[in-house]
């Protein structure tokens, strides 16, 4: 079995902004590194911890079995959590190509939970799914109560590759402006995660990006909101279920 080993956790700054970053070891397929990055401005939603890479790689092991090993602190709830996801993961037979009956084994110092900041942000993407959760945050909860959205985090290399910055500069324009409109922040969210899986299942996979992403910049966060593909009564195996 071939595991993956996390290392050299670390905040360093970019010409674009401030990036979360670890070091990946363990087989020909896996990216050298893993980041986040986020503007300057926002530079204190990072924490220099394991909990962002976790869900992904958690993912990954179902198919290809083998400890994980993150040399950086990992919150206990995630932990006890991602034990759990795993199993559902199993109950729905995924992901595609996965080894039945895997345990996955993780290793990692047990820290504190991460800090988590003061805002309420979602996913926005602009199209039907994300317009209606915002609208229908804003129709519920008055601006003072704590599940008001306050930010709308727009991700590049979710929907928008990575290495692409001149589509993601054309598609953010008009959702900053939306963001403007509704009276909510905007931030742009920027990862290499999806390296981890490529083009292949991104149906199941995605779930797991976001979930990277919203550990990420849990300092600027307490809670962020992911839009629903299909309503409760057509639920299915979906990455974002």
């Amino acid at each position: 079995m071939t595991g993956v080993l996390v290392s050299d956790v670390k905040i360093l700054e970019t010409s674009t902004g401030v990036r979360l970053s670890a070091r990946l070891r363990g087989g020909p397929d896996l990216p050298p590194t893993l980041w986040f990055e986020v503007p300057a401005a926002f530079a204190d939603a990072l924490s220099a911890r394991g909990d962002p890479f976790l869900p992904a790689l958690l993912l990954r092991a179902l198919r290809r079995p083998g400890p994980i090993v993150i040399e950086a602190e990992v919150s206990p709830d995630l932990l006890a959590s991602a034990h759990r996801a795993a199993a559902l993961l199993e109950t729905w037979g995924l992901p595609p190509g996965r080894v039945p009956g895997a345990a996955v084994e993780i290793q990692a110092p047990i820290g504190v939970a991460g800090r988590r900041g003061a805002g309420v942000g979602a996913f926005f993407s602009g199209g039907v799914d994300s317009f209606y959760t915002v609208v229908k945050n804003i129709a519920r909860y008055p601006e003072s109560d704590s599940r008001s959205i306050t930010h709308l985090v727009m991700m590049h290399g979710f929907d928008v590759r990575a290495e692409d910055a001149a589509l993601f500069a054309r598609l953010s324009g008009p959702l900053r402006e939306a963001a403007t409109a509704l009276g909510k922040r905007f931030v742009t969210l920027r990862t290499n995660l999806r390296e981890l899986f490529g083009d292949d299942d991104f149906d199941f996979t995605h779930g797991v990006v976001l979930a990277g992403a919203g550990h990420a910049v849990a300092g600027l966060f307490h809670t962020l909101y992911i839009a629903s593909s299909y309503p409760y009564s057509e639920l299915r195996p979906w990455g974002s279920h």
